[in-house]
C-alpha cells in the first residue's frame, strides 16, 4: 500500500495515483476523469450545496499534476456539469483554471454533461485523444475497437469487506482491453462495482485499484472481497 502503484500493461506503464489519477511516465501524460466542476453552483435551486467544490477540485488537480510533473493533462470528460455553468463560469474560477492551464497542456475530452465547451477554457477540446496504444474518450465505445480504453463516466466506487469492518471508496478498474476511471470531482457520488451495468462493460478478468485514506491498493476482483 502506497500513494501510487506502478503497474505493467503489456509493456505500458501505468501509475495509479491514490488520489483518483493516472500517471503514463512513457508519455508524461496525467488523466483526470469527471471533474463536474461547478455542480455546487449548478444545483442551488435544486440541492443547496455549498459552492466550494471548483477551488477545492482544481487544487487537487493542480496538486496531482505538480506531484507527477506530468507536461500533459487529459481531463477525461464530464469536466464541467453542465455546459451552461462552463459558460458563465466566474471569473475567480477562470484564473483557477489558468494556473492549472500554466503547468502543463491541458486536453478537455467532451463529456455527456459538457458537449460543448467554450473558447475561453484554456487547452484543446475533443471528442476522443489517442496516444500510443490508448484511446482516451468519456464513455467506451459500442462497437468493438483494438486499442486499450481508458474511460469515465460511471464513477466507479467499491466497498470491501475486512474481518472487522467495512470500507468504502473510489476505484480503478482494469481488464485486458479497458480501464475505467474513477471521478475525481469533490461532490462526484459513485456507482458501485457489483451493478450489472458495469459488469456488463467489464465482464470478465477485472482487477481493482481501491484507493483509501490516501493510499492505494491493488486487489483481484472477487464476490467475496466485494459487498
Amino acid at each position: 500500500m502506497s500513494a501510487q502503484i506502478a503497474f505493467d500493461w503489456k509493456g505500458e506503464q501505468l501509475q495509479f495515483q491514490a488520489n483518483g489519477s493516472l500517471y503514463l511516465p512513457d508519455y508524461d501524460v496525467l488523466v483526470i476523469s469527471d471533474l463536474h466542476l461547478e455542480k455546487g453552483a449548478s444545483q442551488q435551486n435544486i440541492v443547496p450545496l455549498p459552492s466550494f467544490d471548483t477551488p477545492d477540485t482544481l487544487q487537487r488537480a493542480e496538486k496531482a499534476i505538480a506531484q507527477t510533473g506530468a507536461k500533459h493533462c487529459i481531463f477525461l470528460g464530464d469536466s464541467f456539469h453542465t455546459t451552461e455553468t462552463a459558460w458563465r463560469l466566474p471569473a475567480q474560477q477562470r484564473a483557477l483554471i489558468q494556473n492549472v492551464a500554466d503547468k502543463c497542456e491541458l486536453y478537455w475530452v467532451e463529456g455527456n454533461h459538457d458537449p460543448d465547451l467554450p473558447h475561453h477554457i484554456p487547452g484543446h477540446h475533443c471528442a476522443e485523444i489517442s496516444i500510443g496504444p490508448f484511446k482516451f474518450r468519456h464513455m467506451p465505445a459500442k462497437e468493438h475497437h483494438s486499442e486499450f480504453e481508458v474511460f469515465g463516466h460511471y464513477h466507479p466506487k467499491a466497498k470491501l469487506r475486512l474481518r472487522a469492518k467495512h470500507v468504502s471508496g473510489k476505484c480503478f478498474l482494469l481488464t485486458d482491453t479497458k480501464l475505467l476511471m474513477p471521478a475525481f470531482g469533490s461532490y462526484t457520488g459513485g456507482l458501485n462495482i457489483k451493478e450489472p451495468v458495469i459488469s456488463t462493460i467489464l465482464p470478465r478478468g477485472k482487477q481493482v485499484f481501491f484507493c483509501h485514506q490516501q493510499k492505494i491498493y491493488h486487489l483481484p476482483y472477487t464476490a467475496q472481497n466485494f459487498i
